[in-house]
C-alpha cells in the first residue's frame, strides 16, 4: 500500500508519480498460482493521496482470490487438463478424480462441458448442470441448456462455437441467462477445440458463475462514478459526461448551471458532519426533481453541484429557473429538523460562448459562482470574461500574501482614534500591513483581494490577534498604559474555528481586561443570518466584556433602525460620507443623522476618514465623540504608536478651521 507516493522514498521519483498520470495512492494484492508463484497483482490507484482502510484491503484481497480461482479453473479446461477427462492407467481411480472435481466445481460454482463434434453430443458436468438448475429428469442436452439463454446470447455462443470448430479459435466470453427457477445469472464461458489420442475432435471448456463478481463490478463502477454521500455523479464522472456531450454535439449550445452552498463549512462546524451530509442529500434530491428531460447533474466540488442542460435556453428563462430552484432549496432543505436558510448561490456558463472545452467551461462556471459568493446581494450570476481578470488579480494576491504568512512578514500598523472633545488618544485601530523582503511596506491594494478568500482571511486573523494582544501586554509592561485596540474581524474570524474562539482566554493569560479590546465588524458580517454561529459568537464575546464596533456604517444593507437589534457599543461612520460632507448635502444629512441617533442610544461614534480641517470641524460640531483619519494620525508602526500613546493627545487646535456654520453649511 502506498498512501502518498510523493512522500514515499520508494516512489517519489517514479515517472508515473512525477509525471502523467501523476499517481498519488496505490494498493495491490498479489495473485499466486497453486504452487505459490506470484504472477501479478490486482491493483487500484488514485490521483489523490488517501488512507486505505482495512475494509478496502479485504475487498482487494477477495478480488485477488477470485482471480486465482479463475486461473486455476482455466487450467482445468486447457489441453494439459485433458487427462482429467481421459485418465491413463497410472491415474487414481476415476471415481476419485470425479469426486475431487465435483468438490472443486461446488466450491467455485463452476462446471465443465464438452461438445463432441463427430457425434454431435453434448456433455455437462454435475457442477455445470447444477449451475443452470435444470430439473433432474431433464436430459443434459445442448438444447436444454441453450434454452435458458436469450436468443441474442445463443447466437453469440453459437458463433463462438462455430469459429472454434472451423478455425480453432478459442473463446472467453461473458454471458447471462435465467436459470430454471427464474433467477438471472451472469456466467463466464470459456472453450477451445481439443483432441486426444483415440478420441474424436471436440470443443471443451468451463462455465463459471460470476454473478457475485458482476454485482461487485456494478457496485465498484457505481462507487467510481458516484459521490459516496449523495449518490449523484461525482466530479470525474460529470466531467466525462460533459466531454461526451461536447464531442457528440460540438455545435449545439447548452448551459452549465452551478449551485453552491458557501455556508457549508459553518453547517459542518455548527451541526456536525452527519447533518452536513444529510443537507447535501436533501439538496441532491431537490436537484433531481428539478431536472428536465435529457439533463444530468453531479457534485462537482465540496460545496457545489452542477446541472448540464439538454439544450440552450434564453438568459431570462434560465435565470428565472435558477431563482426558483434557490428558493426551493431554502424552503425544502432542513438541518436538525428546523428550517435554516442555507444561502445557496447559483452561476451559469454557456457552451461554447463561455468555454469550448470541459476545463474552460467548468472554470467559467466556477468563477461566476465565486463572484456570487462575494456579493451577498446576488443570487444568480452569469459568467463574464472580466471575471477571469478579476480572479487572476486575486490569485496573484493570494500567492503574495501566502508567502508573507509563511515568512512571518504580516504585522499590524496602528492608526489613532482620538476623542474629539479634548484630542486625547483613546485607542488605535490595528490595520494589516505586509513588509516586503527588502524591508519596505507593500501597498494594501496589493494584498487586499486575497482577504476575500475565507481561508486566507482566517490565517491573517489569527496572526493579527496574537500580535495585537502581545503589543497590548508590552505597552502595559513598558509604559503602564493599555489603550483600547480595535481589531477588524471578518466572517471567517467569527465563525466556528476562527480566531475568536480562545480570545478571552488569551486576554486573561496576559492579565488584560476584555473591555480593552474592541472587535470591528461590518454590517454585512453583523447582519448575517441570525441562526449562524457568527451571531452567537459575537453576542458571547460582548457578554464577556469585549466591545463591539459596527464598521463602515451606512454602506451595507442595514438601516439606522437595525441598531436597535445589534450587539453594538460603537458605530464608525464610513469615510465615504465623512469625506464628502463639504460637497454633498446627502452626506451631511446621513452623517448628522447617525451621530444624533447614536447619541440618543448612548453609543459612541467614530467619524472615519477625516482628512481636512473642515471635515473635522463638521463632525465635532455635530457631536461625534471620536475621530479617525490622516489629519489626526496615519497608520503607524508600533514604536511611533507608543510615542503618541505616551504623549497622550493630538493637538486639535492645530487643525482648526472655520466652523461649518460660519461657512453657511
Amino acid at each position: 500500500m502506498v498512501e502518498n507516493a510523493p512522500q514515499d522514498p520508494r516512489f517519489d521519483t517514479n515517472p508515473f508519480v512525477t509525471g502523467p498520470p501523476h499517481l498519488r495512492a496505490y494498493a495491490g494484492a498479489p495473485i499466486r498460482t497453486v504452487d505459490g508463484y506470484c504472477i501479478g497483482t490486482v491493483c487500484v490507484a488514485d490521483f489523490e493521496p488517501r488512507t486505505i482502510s482495512d475494509a478496502e484491503t479485504a475487498t482487494l484481497c477477495r478480488f485477488a482470490s477470485i482471480v486465482e480461482r479463475l486461473i486455476t479453473l482455466g487450467g482445468a479446461s486447457s489441453p494439459s487438463a485433458t487427462p482429467l477427462m481421459t485418465p491413463d492407467p497410472s491415474s487414481p481411480p476415476r471415481n476419485k478424480i470425479a469426486e475431487h472435481y465435483q468438490r472443486l466445481e461446488e466450491t467455485l460454482a463452476a462446471g465443465h462441458w464438452e461438445l463432441d463434434l463427430a457425434r454431435n453430443t453434448f456433455k455437462l458436468s454435475p457442477g455445470a448442470f447444477d449451475l443452470h438448475r435444470l430439473p433432474g429428469a431433464q436430459a443434459r442436452t445442448f438444447r436444454s441448456v441453450a434454452a435458458r439463454y436469450p436468443e441474442s446470447e445463443r447466437r453469440r455462443i453459437a458463433d463462438a462455437l462455430r469459429l472454434a470448430r472451423d478455425v480453432g479459435r478459442p473463446f472467453d466470453m461473458k454471458s447471462f441467462f435465467v436459470d430454471a427457477v427464474g433467477l438471472p445469472r451472469q456466467v463466464r464461458v470459456r472453450g477451445e477445440r481439443v483432441s486426444g489420442e483415440g478420441r474424436s475432435a471436440r470443443i471443451a471448456g468451463v462455465v463459471h458463475d460470476v454473478s457475485g463478481v458482476h454485482e461487485t463490478e456494478i457496485r465498484l463502477t457505481s462507487a467510481i462514478n458516484a459521490d459516496p454521500i449523495t449518490r449523484v455523479s461525482n466530479s470525474q464522472a460529470f466531467e466525462r459526461n460533459l466531454a461526451d456531450r461536447i464531442a457528440g454535439a460540438p455545435d449545439e449550445p447548452f448551459a452549465l448551471i452551478s449551485v453552491g452552498i458557501p455556508d457549508i463549512v459553518t453547517v459542518r462546524q455548527s451541526h456536525g458532519l452527519s447533518q452536513m451530509d444529510a443537507m447535501l442529500r436533501d439538496i441532491a434530491t431537490v436537484l433531481r426533481t428539478d431536472l428536465q428531460e435529457g439533463e444530468t447533474r453531479g457534485r462537482t466540488s465540496y460545496e457545489a453541484f452542477s446541472i448540464m442542460t439538454a439544450e440552450g435556453v434564453s438568459a431570462d428563462s434560465i435565470r428565472e429557473r435558477c431563482r426558483h430552484l434557490l428558493t426551493r432549496l431554502n424552503v425544502e432543505v432542513a438541518v436538525l429538523q428546523r428550517r435554516l436558510d442555507i444561502n445557496p448561490e447559483s452561476s451559469i456558463a454557456i457552451y461554447p460562448k463561455d468555454g469550448a472545452t470541459v476545463d474552460r467551461l467548468l472554470r467559467s462556471a466556477d468563477l461566476a459562482l465565486r463572484v456570487s459568493y462575494d456579493d451577498p446581494h446576488s443570487d444568480v450570476v452569469f459568467f463574464d470574461p472580466l471575471m477571469r481578470d478579476r480572479f487572476e488579480i486575486r490569485e496573484n494576491a493570494t500567492d503574495f500574501l501566502q508567502a508573507a504568512v509563511d515568512e512571518h512578514r504580516i504585522l499590524p500598523f496602528y492608526q489613532p482614534i482620538v476623542r474629539l472633545s479634548d484630542g486625547s488618544v483613546s485607542g488605535f485601530e490595528a490595520l494589516v500591513r505586509v513588509r516586503l523582503p527588502d524591508g519596505s511596506l507593500s501597498d494594501p491594494p496589493q494584498f487586499w483581494p486575497a482577504l476575500m478568500d475565507a481561508s486566507m482571511s482566517r490565517k491573517v486573523g489569527f496572526i493579527m490577534r496574537d500580535a495585537v494582544i502581545s503589543q497590548m501586554q508590552q505597552w502595559r509592561e513598558l509604559y503602564g498604559l493599555t489603550p483600547s485596540i480595535s481589531l477588524n474581524a471578518a466572517w471567517s474570524d467569527l465563525s466556528n474555528g476562527g480566531m475568536h474562539a480562545d480570545l478571552i482566554k488569551m486576554l486573561a493569560a496576559r492579565n488584560l481586561e476584555p473591555g480593552q479590546l474592541k472587535i470591528e465588524v461590518t454590517e454585512t458580517v453583523m447582519l448575517s443570518e441570525p441562526a449562524t454561529s457568527v451571531d452567537a459568537n459575537l453576542k458571547s464575546l460582548r457578554a464577556q466584556g469585549v466591545r463591539i464596533s459596527l464598521d463602515d456604517f451606512g454602506t451595507g444593507y442595514g438601516s439606522l433602525i437595525s441598531l436597535l437589534s445589534l450587539p453594538t457599543d460603537e458605530v464608525k461612520i464610513d469615510r465615504n460620507f465623512v469625506g464628502t460632507v463639504m460637497e454633498r448635502a446627502a452626506s451631511r444629512a446621513i452623517t448628522s443623522s447617525i451621530i444624533e441617533l447614536a447619541a440618543k442610544m448612548g453609543i459612541t461614534t467614530v467619524s472615519e476618514g477625516i482628512e481636512t480641517p473642515a471635515q473635522l470641524a463638521f463632525v465635532r460640531e455635530r457631536g461625534s465623540t471620536h475621530g479617525q483619519g490622516y489629519l489626526l494620525g496615519p497608520p503607524m508602526p508600533d514604536d511611533a504608536a507608543a510615542a503618541l500613546l505616551r504623549r497622550g493627545y493630538v493637538d486639535l487646535d492645530a487643525h482648526s478651521d472655520l466652523s461649518p456654520a460660519a461657512k453657511g453649511i
